[in-house]
């Protein structure tokens, strides 16, 4: 989903809403986990998990985006 459809999404909707709308994901992904109660729950869960994993790549992109070139070093490193 990063390499092929994040890039589209970004440029559609806008980092902002795509970040949003990643965590929003990632909560309903871990509510369905905790009250799974049978097998269709868990996949259904696991398709809204794929979402979620969108949020590391903006992140970078947004913290590097937001530091000078000297510090690019220590942002990547604490991320």
């Amino acid at each position: 989903i990063q390499g092929f459809l994040l890039d589209h999404l970004i440029r559609y909707f806008g980092e902002k809403r795509v970040n949003t709308t990643a965590f929003v994901s990632g909560t309903i992904h871990n509510l369905l986990y905790g009250l799974a109660k049978q097998k269709s729950t868990i996949y259904i869960a696991f398709c809204f998990s794929q979402l979620t994993k969108t949020n590391f790549p903006m992140i970078s992109s947004l913290a590097s985006n937001h530091v000078a070139a000297h510090e690019q070093g220590h942002i990547q490193g604490a991320l």
